[in-house]
């Protein structure tokens, strides 16, 4: 062990510089600022605190289930339930007997309800260089700097990774009635129909989260191309309800904010 750090000074300084150089290395000219007139003898004044820019807001990592996997592990499986089996529709519910078993055999429901989603995380990185010469000629902590700037970075990414993720959802239909029920302003049935004024409303939200809570997953049944379509029911869901721990949640933009606001 003593071997891996028997480094002469020579060698270290080398290897310092050999990371300050490459593309997109931070460097005096870089971050020095915009020029400015200054006399020999009017003392300038250069504070060390930052008037920050405005970042964007962070929503939705509160809103989903984050894990932390052990190091040498590549992937994990969560195991879920599809939906409660329920009471007896059909048969696609718990079977219940009415008479008492004798010599048949009790009535028996088969479990089929269980399944899991495999999440195989991906790596991502991120660096900044600054060169060695930029740190000692600069008046702001280039360092913590550079830290704030990779955590919004990193943070941003996450942010609009779980936003695409959402947007790109599967939507419900005859052959897929496990997907995500879609909603539409005005009177547009596809994204092709979507006009002006087809836009959201309070009603909309609260037709949203009538859609949530009943047991019956619609999906649009389009015709001419995906012009115009109705709305049908193609399977029975888990009917959601809302709690304080886990109530519904509504993402919109400042767009649809101030519709919400000016609305009577």
């Amino acid at each position: 062990m003593e071997g891996m750090f028997n480094l002469t000074e020579s060698q270290i300084r080398n290897s310092i510089k050999t990371l300050d150089q490459g593309t997109g290395t931070t460097i005096s000219t870089t971050d020095r600022g915009t020029s400015i007139t200054q006399y020999t003898l009017q003392p300038t004044m250069f504070l060390k605190a930052i008037i920050d820019g405005a970042k964007s807001q962070h929503y939705f990592l509160p809103f989903c289930n984050e894990i932390t996997l052990p190091t040498g592990t590549y992937q994990i499986t969560i195991p879920r339930r599809t939906k409660y089996l329920g009471r007896d529709v059909g048969t696609t519910g718990f079977q219940i007997g009415t008479s008492e078993p004798t010599n048949a055999d009790m009535t028996v429901t088969q479990i089929d309800n269980m399944d899991g989603s495999v999440i195989t995380p991906t790596p991502k990185y991120s660096g900044v260089a600054l060169s060695n010469y930029n740190l000692r000629v600069n008046a702001l902590n280039l360092v913590q700097y550079a830290k704030d700037e990779l955590t919004y970075g990193i943070g941003d990414h996450i942010d609009q990774y779980i936003v695409s993720t959402i947007g790109d959802a599967t939507d419900a239909s005859s052959g897929t009635t496990w997907g995500c029920q879609t909603l539409y302003g005005g009177d547009a049935t596809s994204d092709n129909s979507l006009s002006a004024g087809d836009v959201i409303t309070t009603d909309l939200v609260a037709k949203a989260a009538r859609y949530l809570k009943q047991k019956n997953c619609y999906y649009w049944v389009t015709a001419d191309g995906g012009a115009t379509g109705t709305e049908t029911a193609c399977a029975d869901k888990n009917p959601w309800m809302p709690t304080a721990q886990e109530p519904f949640v509504l993402f919109v933009g400042p767009a649809q904010e101030e519709t919400f606001r000016k609305d009577s």
